[in-house]
């Protein structure tokens, strides 16, 4: 039986790192916060990245959590590996659960990681572009934590109430 899926703590890290990484333009001092908490936002989303792979039944699974976080951190390999780490778990958990998934939000976060690396680089696009893509990975977290969870709680069957 699978514990539910809670994204809230990853949700906050990743949006006190942007909010902080876009004022480090103002007030340079920041950037000592940002990097610490970028670090441990990293760390969540990866954790927050494996449980949902976990709670995917492993017949439907077309990669273990394992490979699927692990090889997000391959130089290059990245690149192609987002495309099934984040729109592969839409795709086998909409066949797990029979319902339509998010893999368009897994698609357009895989496209706007690859794009992330060469664009966050330029002062004002980057600053929209990082705006951007943390609306679409927060969309795409929520939505998935939701078919997840909905999954888990089908799956669990019902307890057995004693009266007396």
């Amino acid at each position: 039986m699978n514990k539910k899926i809670n994204p809230t703590l990853c949700i906050v890290l990743v949006s006190c790192t942007v909010g902080l990484s876009l004022l480090v333009d103002l007030i340079p001092i920041v950037s000592l916060l940002t990097l610490p908490l970028a670090v441990l936002a990293l760390v969540f989303s990866a954790i927050l990245h494996y449980q949902m792979w976990q709670a995917v039944p492993e017949r439907f699974r077309r990669t273990t959590p394992g490979k699927a976080v692990g090889f997000l951190f391959i130089p290059f390999f990245n690149f192609y590996w987002y495309f099934p780490s984040y729109a592969g778990l839409a795709e086998d958990v909409s066949k797990a659960t029979g319902r339509p998934s998010s893999y368009g939000l897994g698609v357009t976060f895989a496209i706007m990681s690859i794009i992330a690396w060469f664009v966050v680089w330029i002062p004002f696009l980057g600053f929209l572009f990082i705006i951007a893509k943390f609306v679409i990975w927060l969309l795409y977290v929520r939505s998935m934590a939701r078919d997840i969870n909905r999954m888990i709680e089908s799956s669990v069957p019902p307890q057995i109430v004693a009266t007396a």
